[in-house]
């Protein structure tokens, strides 16, 4: 999904694979806030008897920001192992499908380490969602 997605918008997935290798801290923090509210209006809705029908929606709209913040963060991951090996930053569509493939097999290596690694996949997503954020959004405190 990584190389589709470095197919159709090669520029974003570059800016917000930067965004997440230059502030991993921030990046996760945000995700964690962004995720937390998606989750938090899901339960908040679910008490009003007129947003109950709209829970299930917020689910959906959860799970599927968890799954895009999993695949940014696992081709980021890549992106950061490529260049720890030595090799340069992504410039062809071939290089960014081996990047996203090899975050996303590491990613599962690392999971099945008992406790460790559900930690390491939670904070690999919440990262991947917080970069997203901030590319989207554009936060800006204190300014």
């Amino acid at each position: 999904i990584a190389a589709l997605v470095a197919a159709l918008a090669p520029k974003t997935l570059a800016e917000i694979r930067a965004q997440l290798l230059v502030h991993p801290a921030r990046s996760l923090w945000f995700g964690f806030l962004a995720q937390s509210l998606l989750i938090g209006a899901m339960v908040v809705l679910a008490i009003s008897v007129v947003g109950l029908l709209l829970s299930p929606a917020m689910a959906v709209v959860a799970g599927l920001t968890g799954l895009a913040g999993y695949i940014l963060g696992a081709y980021a991951f890549g992106v950061g192992l490529l260049q720890a090996v030595g090799r340069p930053l992504p410039a062809q569509w071939s290089d960014r499908a081996i990047a996203g493939a090899l975050g996303a097999a590491v990613a599962c290596l690392l999971a099945l380490i008992p406790f460790v690694g559900w930690l390491f996949v939670l904070a690999l997503t919440l990262a991947g969602v917080g970069a997203a954020v901030l590319h989207l959004l554009r936060p800006r405190f204190f300014a």
